[in-house]
């Protein structure tokens, strides 16, 4: 049955992210009773840490964990992948940590980061939002563009290769990226392009993207798909769509 989390008994929550191998909540603002000001919501984590808790060491975390790296930041969205993390300022810029040996941290580099840190090769980029898919990381621009790197043995990149990346990589479509779906838990992702074309990108020995024909390794397009969805839940082995 549901245990509380005796550490975090007395705090209100605003969002919760579930790893692949960990967690990390945030509070609810508060007011400090002594000096009667408001204080914003904190972070926690806990569980399996290849870095993933942004805290300074590796050691697995049994319970709930201050996140100080996060203090003062303003964090407009934070996705987390399987064992690695990545976050938007409101400022437009990208920082990442975790386990990174597929690159997914993006630093050019395959060392694992126990410490927020920039995506440098992206802060030159107008960055609209960030997605992990299991231990792959993706970003959009404003303009539509997508941008990939991590693992990509199960083509989760849809660069037509099984090669890792660990700097981001240009996913060029026909058409401006309006709507991504991904998730921690699956090496596969879609999405909807300005001119409503759906395309599936990654594993799919199950056909995880709704086609019978394995893995290509580039992106495939969904045309029974068009025009029809409102929402898409990738799992690990499997695919749920909602349909207008």
């Amino acid at each position: 049955m549901p245990t509380p989390i005796e550490l975090l008994a007395d705090k209100t929550f605003e969002d919760i992210f579930v790893g692949g191998y960990f967690n990390i909540v945030k509070t609810g603002t508060h007011n400090v009773h002594i000096t009667n000001h408001k204080v914003d919501g904190e972070y926690y984590g806990w569980g399996a840490n290849s870095g993933a808790l942004s805290i300074g060491d590796t050691d697995q975390k049994t319970v709930p964990q201050l996140i100080n790296d996060f203090k003062d930041k303003k964090i407009k969205k934070l996705s987390a992948g399987n064992s690695h993390c990545l976050c938007l300022l409101e400022d437009g810029q990208v920082y990442a940590w975790g386990f990174n040996r597929a690159g997914q941290l993006g630093l050019g580099d395959f060392k694992n980061v126990a410490n927020m840190t920039l995506v440098t090769a992206l802060k030159d980029l107008q960055v609209a939002d960030v997605f992990t898919a299991a231990n792959s990381s993706l970003c959009l621009t404003q303009d539509g563009q997508i941008y990939v790197w991590g693992s990509n043995m199960q083509g989760e990149l849809g660069l037509g290769d099984k090669k890792h990346r660990n700097t981001p990589t240009l996913l060029p479509f026909e058409s401006p990226v309006k709507k991504v779906w991904a998730s921690s838990s699956s090496s596969h992702w879609f999405v909807q392009l300005e001119n409503e074309k759906i395309f599936g990108i990654g594993r799919n020995d199950k056909g995880q993207l709704g086609t019978a024909d394995g893995t290509k390794f580039v992106p495939v397009e969904l045309p029974e798909l068009q025009g029809k969805v409102t929402n898409i839940s990738a799992g690990s082995h499997h695919t749920f769509v909602w349909l207008s």
